[in-house]
């Protein structure tokens, strides 16, 4: 979530635009290729209403998604738990719904796990959107 607060300065106090109440937009941003399973936890966590109804807001959201697309596919080919591929192909499948690609990562992990219902579930899903 976006949220706001003042950060004391030498000049007074600055207001801000931070996630998740501790760190702020360019630092998830410049995570996503350090640190991509922790930016994808920042940028995929939603948007407060107060940033949505900003005359500045829409740029933010659309870079916020912009940055967690990226996270979210790196996480997705990364060697990280098939906990987290799989939150990361959900969200990509959500983001990018024309790609077949991420749902058929999605099946095929889903598969190596041994859950074919979750895999049979994705497959359903695919069709269910057309």
């Amino acid at each position: 979530m976006f949220q706001f607060c003042d950060e004391p300065t030498r000049n007074g106090n600055e207001d801000r635009l931070v996630l998740d109440g501790t760190t702020d937009l360019d630092r998830a941003v410049a995570d996503v290729v350090a640190a991509p399973d922790a930016a994808f936890a920042v940028l995929s966590s939603g948007v407060a209403a107060e940033v949505l109804g900003s005359e500045w807001g829409a740029e933010l959201v659309a870079m916020a998604e912009r940055h967690g697309v990226d996270a979210a596919s790196r996480v997705a080919s990364s060697d990280r738990s098939d906990t987290e591929r799989i939150a990361a192909l959900e969200f990509l499948r959500l983001a990018e719904p024309w790609s077949r690609a991420h749902v058929d990562a999605l099946i095929a992990l889903h598969r190596d796990a041994g859950d074919d219902a979750a895999a049979a579930a994705a497959e359903r899903a695919w069709f269910a959107d057309d």
